[in-house]
C-alpha cells in the first residue's frame, strides 16, 4: 500500500495539535497493522508525521520493507507517546526526514517502540534527531543504522527514566552524527542506553545527569569522538580490537 498526504498541521483557537495530515494514526486502544512493502509520504510542515501512535494502549504493527518519508519541517517519521502505546517493525524499516527540526523516530511518556532487526533511521535536515527517548520511553532496535547529516543534529537524545537497548544481532549498529562533527549519542536525566555487538559510532558523546551508556563493542567496531561523563553519571565502554578515534578531551 500506498499513503500519501499534502496538509500541513493545523492548530485549534484552544492551541491542541490536531494530527491529522498524518499518514497513519492509531489512538486509544485501537490497533494499526502495516503491511509488508507499504510506503508512507508526508509533504506538510509541523508534525505531519509518518505513523502517529497515541492513547492508552494503543498499538501498531509494521511489516517487513516499511518505508516512511516525511518532506516537511518540524515532522515525525514515527511519534508514540503517552498511555503506553507500543510499536513493533519487521525488518528493513526505513525512515527518512528530510526537513529541518524534524525526528525519525520518538518514544515518549511510557510509549514502547521496537524497530525490529536493521531498522534505518536517516534524518537530512538541520537541528534534527535519528532518535528521541523521553519520560519512561523505551526503544529497541538490532542492527539498526541512525544517521543525520547536520553537525548541529543528534544521533540519539534521551532524557527522563528512559530505556534504549541496541543489539547487533542481525548486523553493525551504526550511529553517525555527521561523519563525527555533530552528537551521536546524548543521555540526561536518568537515561539509561546499552549497546552490543559491532558498533560504528561518529559523533560526540555525553552522559549527563544520573544517566548510564554501557557500550560493550565487539571486535570490528569504532568511535570516532569525544565522550564525556558527568560526575553523577556512568560510562562504561569495552572496546575489543576495534578503533577509537578522540577528537576532543574526553572524561
Amino acid at each position: 500500500a500506498t499513503i500519501t498526504t499534502y496538509g500541513d498541521t493545523t492548530y485549534s483557537a484552544s492551541n491542541t495539535r490536531n494530527y491529522s495530515s498524518s499518514a497513519v494514526m492509531g489512538r486509544d486502544g485501537g490497533k494499526v497493522v502495516i503491511g509488508d512493502g507499504s510506503k508512507l509520504t508526508t509533504y506538510g510542515n509541523g508534525l505531519s508525521n509518518g505513523i502517529l501512535l497515541y492513547g492508552d494502549q494503543a498499538q501498531a504493527e509494521v511489516g517487513n520493507n516499511v518505508t516512511i518519508r516525511t518532506e516537511g519541517s518540524g515532522t515525525y517519521g514515527i511519534l508514540a507517546f503517552s498511555g503506553a502505546p507500543t510499536l513493533t517493525t519487521g525488518q528493513n524499516l526505513q525512515v527518512t526526514t528530510t526537513g529541518a527540526n524534524s525526528t525519525g523516530v520518538l518514544s515518549q511518556n511510557n510509549a514502547n517502540i521496537n524497530l525490529g532487526q536493521k531498522a534505518s533511521i536517516h534524518a537530512q535536515g538541520i537541528n534534527s534527531f535519528g532518535a528521541e527517548v523521553y519520560n519512561n520511553g523505551v526503544l529497541t532496535a538490532d542492527g539498526a543504522s541512525i544517521v543525520t547529516d547536520s553537525s548541529t543534529s543528534y544521533g540519539i537524545y534521551s532524557e527522563g527514566d528512559t530505556k534504549i537497548n541496541l543489539t547487533g544481532n542481525s548486523g553493525t549498529t551504526t550511529i553517525n552524527s555527521a561523519n563525527g562533527d555533530g552528537q551521536a549519542i546524548l543521555l540526561l536525566r536518568s537515561s539509561t542506553m546499552v549497546g552490543s555487538g559491532v558498533m560504528n559510532v561518529a559523533g560526540n558523546i555525553l552522559v549527563g545527569g544520573t544517566s548510564s551508556l554501557n557500550l560493550m563493542m565487539d571486535s570490528g567496531s569504532s568511535l570516532k569522538g569525544a565522550w564525556n561523563t558527568d560526575s553523577t553519571a556512568i560510562g562504561n565502554l569495552a572496546l575489543t580490537n576495534g578503533t577509537w578515534t578522540m577528537t576532543g578531551n574526553s572524561t
